[in-house]
């Protein structure tokens, strides 16, 4: 395994383990080698992160961004504390 790093789920604009502790391996599938850990959210893991941006969109700064801003933020890869995203992997 090469430079390879674990990454936490984001949700409610901060880095957090799944809580089930468990990662999975995020794979190159032409050589085999594992690029990546990921957090491997659950149901509990789900609901946070859609609770957030619920809160976020209906109170949070996301509500008022202006389409650009959005994009500009997706894009930029590391939120500014109003996008929520969860990944869900599993092994």
């Amino acid at each position: 395994m090469g430079e390879c790093c674990e990454e936490d789920l984001w949700i409610a604009g901060q880095r957090v383990p799944a809580r089930s502790g468990r990662y999975a391996s995020v794979v190159n599938p032409a050589t085999g080698e594992v690029l990546a850990r990921v957090a491997a959210a659950g149901a509990d893991d789900v609901d946070a992160a859609v609770a957030a941006a619920r809160q976020s969109f209906g109170h949070g700064e996301w509500r008022r961004a202006s389409a650009a801003e959005r994009e500009r933020a997706a894009a930029a890869g590391v939120p500014p504390g109003v996008l929520n995203v969860v990944f869900i992997a599993a092994e």
